[in-house]
């Protein structure tokens, strides 16, 4: 099978192969990077870039025969991770926050786990209040117990 892009086609794909590969790798380091499929499709990719004029954002390693991102390629798109990590952060902070706050209030009345429908309605309304929080105040009004974390970093000691 063969398939043709245009030279705009060959960047955005670009885009979608480093993209895809910071989401598999970026949290690794070392011998957990992957080195598999997707790393070699990724090469695949990378290898014609000079065909679709993309040298710029593209560059190969003669001694090692690998092909990388530029640092401009890099910059370019640290848009799109800037804007994931940004959405994602809130959106795992009020989703942490609320499960933690239900299961508090759930089992100082209950002795036994919440049934499904109990648990849904009872995790929407803490993240409708989490939503609500974070539109007005941004992190302002969120704060850390410092003498539990005092005490834990102590013991850690």
């Amino acid at each position: 099978m063969k398939i043709n892009f245009t030279k705009k086609e060959y960047r955005l794909l670009l885009d979608l192969a480093y993209l895809g590969d910071w989401m598999i790798n970026s949290a690794k380091s070392g011998p957990e990077v992957d080195e598999g499929p997707h790393a070699k499709l990724l090469q695949k990719v990378y290898q014609h870039a000079n065909e679709f004029a993309c040298e710029a954002l593209i560059k190969h390693d003669d001694d090692y025969d690998f092909y990388s991102e530029t640092r401009a390629f890099e910059d370019a798109s640290q848009d799109f991770i800037d804007t994931y990590d940004d959405n994602n952060f809130w959106e795992e902070l009020l989703s942490r926050l609320a499960e933690r706050d239900f299961n508090r209030e759930w089992y100082k009345s209950h002795d036994q786990a919440p049934d499904f429908r109990e648990k849904i309605e009872g995790l929407h309304a803490r993240e409708v209040f989490w939503i609500d929080e974070f539109e007005r105040y941004g992190l302002q009004r969120l704060v850390a117990d410092q003498s539990i974390i005092i005490h834990a970093y102590e013991q850690d000691k």
